[in-house]
C-alpha cells in the first residue's frame, strides 16, 4: 500500500531546517577536527621538548667518563640515563629519543597544516601512520626496559603516552574530517559563510 504524498511531506523537514541541521553538524565536525589537530600540535611540542632533553642526556652521558645523575634518576628501577645509554634503547646505533627528536617536528608541521585546511583527511592519515610506527617503537622500548635493561625511564614512558594520544587524536581527526562533498555543500550555507568570514577578518588583522 503506497503512502500518500501528503504523509511523506509530513515526515520531511522544511528546507531551512534541513540546511540548519547540516550547518550545525558541519560546525561540530570542524570543531572536533580542529581540536584534534590542536591537541596533536601541543603534544608534539611537549614531546619535542622531552625528546630534546633526553637526547641532551644521552650525548652528555656518552661524552662523560663518570655517571651523571638527573632528576629522573630516582633509583635503580627508575633511571633515565641507565635506559637511554643502553644498547637496547638504540636502533642501528641511534638513540630512540634522538629519532623522536626528528619525528616530532614533522608531526607539528602536519598538525599545523591540518589546522589551515578545510579537508585535512590525508594529513590526519599521515599523522596516524607516523604515530602508529612511533607507538610500536615505544612499546618495543618499554619491553626492552622490562626484559633486558631492568630499569625504566619515566620520561620515555611519558613520551609513549604522548605518541599514543597523538595516534588516538589522529584517528579521531581522520574519522571526523568531512568529505569534499560535505565541505563544498556546507560552505554555501549562511552560517558557515559567516564563520569563514570571521576567521578571514581575524587573519587580516
Amino acid at each position: 500500500m503506497s503512502i500518500p504524498s501528503r504523509s511523506c511531506e509530513a515526515f520531511s523537514l522544511p528546507h531551512h531546517q534541513h540546511h540548519f541541521i547540516i550547518q550545525v553538524f558541519t560546525l561540530l565536525i570542524l570543531f572536533i577536527m580542529k581540536a584534534a589537530a590542536k591537541t596533536i600540535m601541543v603534544l608534539s611540542i611537549l614531546g619535542l621538548i622531552n625528546a630534546a632533553y633526553l637526547t641532551y642526556l644521552f650525548i652528555e652521558q656518552s661524552l662523560s667518563k663518570v655517571p651523571i645523575n638527573t632528576f629522573c634518576d630516582i633509583n635503580n628501577t627508575f633511571s633515565c640515563t641507565s635506559v637511554i645509554t643502553s644498547p637496547y634503547a638504540q636502533l642501528f646505533g641511534i638513540s630512540i629519543c634522538t629519532i623522536a627528536l626528528l619525528v616530532y617536528p614533522v608531526l607539528i608541521i602536519l598538525a599545523w597544516v591540518a589546522l589551515q585546511k578545510k579537508n585535512p583527511k590525508n594529513l590526519f592519515f599521515a599523522i596516524a601512520i607516523i604515530a602508529a610506527m612511533g607507538t610500536m617503537m615505544n612499546v618495543l622500548s618499554i619491553y626492552n626496559e622490562y626484559a633486558f635493561i631492568g630499569s625504566y625511564c619515566a620520561l620515555c614512558i611519558l613520551c609513549s603516552l604522548f605518541i599514543i594520544t597523538i595516534l588516538i587524536m589522529s584517528i579521531i581527526g581522520y574519522a571526523k574530517s568531512p568529505t569534499m562533498v560535505v565541505v563544498q555543500t556546507s560552505a554555501k550555507t549562511p552560517l558557515i559563510k559567516s564563520v569563514i568570514a570571521k576567521k578571514n577578518n581575524k587573519k587580516k588583522r
